[in-house]
């Protein structure tokens, strides 16, 4: 197969940066769990699927990352994992944390990690998996807001669901995010009666803390520090809600990386304010879809849920006028009924996430 450097370089690049996500959260992940010494920690477990006959987390981990696993901990090798004394969470542990020799002295590594993830240490000689993993993100992230700057004119708003989620994936990264989420959400927490005066270069002014000003909600309070984690946490669900519903990508869609780059040219305001005003408003309109989806989804098909469902582009009607697609039929066709009958096919009618408002 012919490769085109122009168009498959690109794609190429663009497959890696969005795996290389998965990759560190999945290695992070690994490494936090693995120093946990606790009964919930992995750091005494062995890799496989019950050890000391109940189910085992650091064995269900390497499963679902697509290993196949020994079944016990009994010494029995029936998979290509090892599980053994030798290789517990604690070895995995020390496995991570070794050098790699390519990077003996490199100048760039020196340079990045110093400055951006070790501030003020001196340089390394010898640097690991995640001192790489680090710098190869924080350049990743650097690459998404630059993107946003070619888009700051972009005057489309985002009106499905899938654009709602796009818009909500590239928010970090766009340049009127701080102002957003440090400024603009500081004046929902500002109490006139809690202020107190501080010098600040040489100027005396007048300040709050914002963690002595919680707002007053039931069932608990809402705090500053909470609302910034907050709508850290709902932009990064919306690129894990996108990957898992429309997957990584590929060549003739979009890929999973293009969901952070503003790729579609949708509009952000410019002030901070104006930014929270229109992310308030896009949480309005998401919560109920996606509260559906999940309510559908919980049910099964024989009571008109979507639970049994398949959905994607190679899920046929189940009235389609000719015979030349696979069989037997999928489960979950769309029969144009509300509900099914005993002793039919289970009846779904999958919505599109491209087009669902």
């Amino acid at each position: 197969m012919d490769f085109a450097w122009e168009a498959d370089g690109k794609n190429c690049a663009k497959t890696f940066f969005t795996l290389l996500n998965i990759v560190y959260e999945d290695m992070a992940t690994l490494k936090k769990r693995c120093e946990d010494a606790t009964k919930y920690g992995w750091k005494n477990k062995k890799i496989c699927k019950t050890q000391k006959g109940t189910g085992n987390s650091l064995g269900a981990f390497f499963e679902r990352c697509g290993y196949r696993i020994p079944s016990e901990d009994n010494g029995k090798q029936d998979a290509e994992l090892q599980c053994k004394e030798s290789m517990k969470g604690s070895d995995l542990l020390v496995k991570l944390a070794e050098s790699l020799t390519d990077t003996y002295n490199n100048a760039h590594l020196n340079t990045c990690v110093k400055e951006k993830h070790h501030e003020g240490q001196k340089a390394k000689t010898l640097y690991d998996l995640f001192d790489l993993l680090d710098c190869l993100l924080s350049h990743f992230n650097e690459y998404n807001e630059v993107c946003h700057y070619s888009t700051l004119s972009a005057t489309k708003s985002p009106c499905s669901i899938f654009e709602i989620l796009v818009w909500m994936s590239g928010l970090p990264h766009h340049p009127v995010f701080t102002d957003m989420r440090d400024v603009a959400v500081t004046d929902l927490f500002e109490d006139p009666k809690k202020k107190m005066k501080e010098v600040i270069d040489g100027v005396e002014m007048e300040v709050t803390d914002m963690s002595t000003v919680p707002i007053k909600a039931h069932p608990n309070s809402i705090t500053f520090n909470h609302t910034q984690a907050a709508v850290t946490h709902m932009c990064s669900q919306a690129y894990d809600l996108l990957v898992c519903i429309l997957g990584t990508g590929d060549a003739e869609t979009i890929y999973g990386v293009d969901f952070c780059t503003n790729s579609l040219k949708l509009k952000y305001p410019n002030r901070g304010a104006d930014c929270l005003q229109m992310f308030l408003e896009i949480l309005r309109r998401l919560l109920p879809t996606l509260r559906y989806l999940e309510t559908m989804c919980s049910y099964p098909a024989s009571i008109g849920g979507w639970s049994q469902c398949r959905y994607g582009k190679d899920v046929k009607p189940a009235k389609w006028p000719c015979d030349e697609h696979p069989k037997p039929e999928p489960r979950g066709q769309p029969k144009g009924q509300a509900t099914c009958q005993a002793n039919t096919e289970p009846n779904c009618q999958p919505k599109s996430l491209y087009k669902a408002t």
